[in-house]
């Protein structure tokens, strides 16, 4: 469900846009879903078999499962989330 609305300003790569519409929504896991509409008008291209994203023809690495989750757990700790372990009680990410 969108929850809001705004024009902002993008950078993504070598990618500009200095007023751009996105759409706002709440989403644990993910920082931005990028939709088909703006990858056809940039010209990003998915290459899944080798975990490459192309903007414009140049090909840009992706995160590995390993460094998203890092990640995502340095952004938890900043906000104080806690996370449950299998073996323990609720503790703050390290």
């Amino acid at each position: 469900m969108i929850n809001f609305g705004a024009w902002t300003r993008l950078k993504l790569g070598t990618i500009k846009e200095d007023n751009t519409y996105i759409d706002i929504v709440n989403l644990d896991r993910y920082d931005m879903i990028i939709g088909t509409l703006f990858m056809r008008k940039h010209g990003l291209v998915l290459d899944f078999n080798k975990d490459l994203l192309y903007v414009r023809g140049k090909a840009m690495e992706t995160l590995t499962a390993g460094q998203e989750n890092l990640l995502l757990a340095k952004k938890r700790a900043r906000s104080g989330q806690l996370v449950m372990s299998e073996k323990s009680a609720p503790q703050a990410v390290p």
